[in-house]
C-alpha cells in the first residue's frame, strides 16, 4: 500500500479546491478520493471530542484507515491528499513530518481580511456557523472561547476563533520548522488567480512530474448560499461518525459533498462594508508585515494596506511599510 508523499495543507478559501482539481488530473499524481480526511490534525480531534463528550467528528483516525484511502495508487510518482485546515492545526506539521519526512508541502494564502470574509460565508452555508452577520461572528469570539453561542453542528470549537485563523506567519513557520524549504511551496492566491496555468506548471516542477501536462480548468468553490439552511444544519449536526459507521468513507464523503452542493446555489458575495474592511485591515497589518518578512515579499503593497511609518527591510534591500510622506 502506497504512503502519501504530498500534502496540500491550506489555507482554506485560498484556491485550494482549484489546486486539487488541477493536480489530481495529472497522470503521474494520485490524490485521495476522500476530500479533506483530517487525519493529521489530532489537536482538532481532541478538541471536538472534549466539546461533545464523544467522538462525533473525524472518522479517519487510525493509520490503517488512512492508508486505505490510497490503496488504488499503483504507478504514480506522487501520492497525496488535501486538508486545508492542516495549516491552522498546531500539530499537523509535526505529525506529517513524523509520518513522512520526505513529503512535499503545498500551501496557499491570501489577504487575511478577504480570507476571513470568505471563510465565514463558507462555514455559514455549510451549517458550521450560526451567526449570519460577519461582524457579530467576529465580535462574539470571547464568548465562544467560553463555550457559548456555538452552533450545534460545530466542527470543532477553535474553527470559529477567527482572530487565530489569520496568523499565517505562525502557521507557515510550523512547517518550515520541520521541513526543508525545498520541500515547501508557498503560493499567494493573487498570483494564482492572475496566472493559474503558469502557477500550475511551477507546481508540477516542484513535484517533479511532467510539466507539459495541461489540465481542464473551470471555476471552483465559488461563493454559495444555502437553499434550505435547515438541511445543512441537520447534516452538520448528524456528525461524521454516525454516518461513517454506516457508509464507507469515500461514499460518505461523496454523498455529503453532493448534498451540500444540491442544497446551495452560487451567489456573488456582497462586498465587505468599507468601514469594517478598514478596521480589520488595521488589525491584520502586523500579521501582514510579519508575513512579508517571512516570505521576503511586500504584501502590504500587494494587498493595499495603509503605510504605518514602520520600516520593514526585505533581504533584497528593499523596504516596506514606509510612510511616503
Amino acid at each position: 500500500m502506497r504512503k502519501p508523499n504530498f500534502f496540500i495543507v491550506g489555507a482554506p478559501r485560498s484556491g485550494t479546491t482549484a489546486l486539487i482539481h488541477y493536480i489530481e488530473q495529472h497522470p503521474e499524481v494520485y490524490m485521495s478520493a476522500v476530500k479533506e480526511p483530517y487525519y493529521f490534525c489530532t489537536d482538532f480531534h481532541e478538541e471536538s471530542d472534549h466539546f461533545f463528550n464523544r467522538e462525533i467528528r473525524f472518522p479517519i483516525r487510525t493509520e490503517k484507515a488512512y492508508l486505505k484511502l490510497f490503496q488504488d495508487a499503483v504507478h504514480e510518482k506522487v501520492v497525496g491528499e488535501a486538508t486545508p485546515d492542516y495549516l491552522y492545526s498546531k500539530l499537523a506539521a509535526r505529525n506529517i513530518y513524523e509520518f513522512n519526512k520526505e513529503a512535499r508541502i503545498l500551501l496557499s494564502i491570501r489577504n487575511p481580511v478577504d480570507f476571513l470574509y470568505s471563510l465565514h460565508s463558507h462555514l455559514l452555508s455549510s451549517g458550521l456557523e450560526n451567526i449570519a452577520d460577519f461582524k457579530k461572528a467576529l465580535d462574539i469570539e470571547p464568548m465562544r472561547r467560553k463555550g457559548r453561542q456555538m452552533p450545534k453542528g460545530l466542527f470543532w470549537p477553535s474553527s470559529l476563533y477567527y482572530s487565530e485563523r489569520i496568523r499565517f506567519a505562525e502557521q507557515i513557520k510550523r512547517y518550515l520548522d520541520f521541513f526543508p524549504r525545498r520541500q515547501v511551496k508557498i503560493l499567494i492566491f493573487d498570483d494564482f488567480k492572475k496566472d493559474e496555468l503558469g502557477m500550475y506548471k511551477s507546481i508540477l516542477g516542484f513535484l517533479g512530474v511532467d510539466p507539459r501536462f495541461t489540465p481542464e480548468t473551470k471555476t471552483h468553490n465559488e461563493n454559495r448560499v444555502s437553499r434550505f439552511a435547515l438541511v445543512n444544519r441537520i447534516v452538520s449536526e448528524l456528525g461524521d461518525m454516525k454516518v461513517g459507521s454506516i457508509l464507507p468513507p469515500k461514499l460518505r464523503d461523496t454523498l455529503t459533498w453532493k448534498l451540500r452542493e444540491l442544497n446551495s446555489r452560487a451567489v456573488p458575495r456582497r462586498p465587505l462594508d468599507p468601514g469594517l474592511r478598514k478596521t480589520l485591515m488595521k488589525q491584520a497589518e502586523p500579521e501582514v508585515e510579519e508575513l512579508s518578512l517571512l516570505l521576503n515579499r511586500d504584501l502590504l503593497t500587494l494587498w493595499k494596506y495603509e503605510k504605518t511609518g514602520v520600516c520593514v527591510s526585505l533581504s533584497d534591500g528593499k523596504s516596506i511599510g514606509i510612510n511616503p510622506s
